[in-house]
């Protein structure tokens, strides 16, 4: 499931990314949204909608089964305070076709996939529009604030599936502010730019790959969730290395990461949201 997912992400990766723009995707988002249409489709649709984890041969059990496994792996436990990761799952149905909406359907996203649904009237786009932003925005602290853009919605939308992923954790071993300073950061196609730049000498999970690459590990606090950082090979550009990139290229080496002294300098940077086509 965790190369699929890896499959899935470096797919969405190319295919949305710009020349000279920074993309951040979430496959686990994409994969959880899908797998709660594909429970409300049958035949083809159904098989299509499997294909996007699964080649077919376990009968899209990673979509079907697998996922919600592992969205009930993430969850945190009852009493649990200040989890690092916040998921939400919530299906917007209009009040025009609650009628036909299947219990059967509705029991199931809230058990297997989490999903909660809620009634409104797309008949009335734009207050349902903001309905649902405000919605995320609150589930995501304020974070994503604009989830369905204008025009996003009609007076014919009857169903709309959203997901909200939030993770905020301190690192396992935390950068001394004083050791920042600006430094160059080489832009693909540009000259390097000064950014100021977080310093330290630690181990790291630590290794280098037969295509060239190097992949290295920081671990957040309670070490339940880490950062995978993958530079590509000296002479090879960020596009290509993406281009190459797979799954398993994320997954298979992890079991491998060892131990290495490191002077270790990364960029500060900031995510922020903007909406992207999944079409092709």
């Amino acid at each position: 499931l965790a190369t699929s997912l890896g499959d899935l992400g470096v797919s969405l990766l190319s295919e949305t990314a710009q020349a000279g723009s920074n993309t951040v995707v979430s496959p686990l988002s994409v994969a959880s949204a899908l797998g709660l249409v594909q429970l409300g489709a049958k035949g083809p649709t159904a098989l299509e909608l499997g294909f996007v984890l699964d080649s077919g041969a376990s009968k899209s059990r990673r979509l079907s089964a697998d996922m919600p496994a592992l969205l009930a792996a993430l969850e945190p436990e009852k009493g649990a305070a200040n989890s690092p990761l916040t998921m939400a799952n919530r299906i917007w149905v209009d009040k025009r076709v609650t009628e036909n909406a299947s219990p059967a359907f509705v029991a199931t996203a809230k058990q297997r996939w989490k999903a909660d649904g809620v009634v409104v009237p797309f008949a009335t786009p734009e207050p349902t529009r903001n309905t649902i932003n405000q919605s995320v925005a609150a589930q995501t602290g304020q974070r994503i604030k604009e989830v369905l853009p204008p025009g996003s919605v009609s007076g014919n939308t009857r169903f709309v599936v959203t997901n909200a992923v939030h993770f905020k954790a301190p690192w396992a071993q935390p950068f001394d502010a004083k050791l920042t300073q600006h430094a160059a950061f080489k832009v693909e196609g540009a000259a390097p730019v000064q950014v100021p730049t977080m310093y330290d000498e630690r181990k790291v999970g630590w290794l280098k790959l037969p295509s060239g690459e190097t992949l290295l590990e920081l671990p957040f606090e309670g070490r339940q969730y880490a950062l995978l950082v993958l530079m590509p090979a000296a002479g090879t550009s960020l596009a290509d290395a993406v281009r190459a990139l797979q799954g398993a290229d994320l997954t298979e080496p992890l079991g491998s990461l060892k131990p290495q002294n490191c002077q270790l300098r990364i960029p500060k940077f900031k995510l922020t949201t903007s909406m992207a086509s999944l079409k092709t």
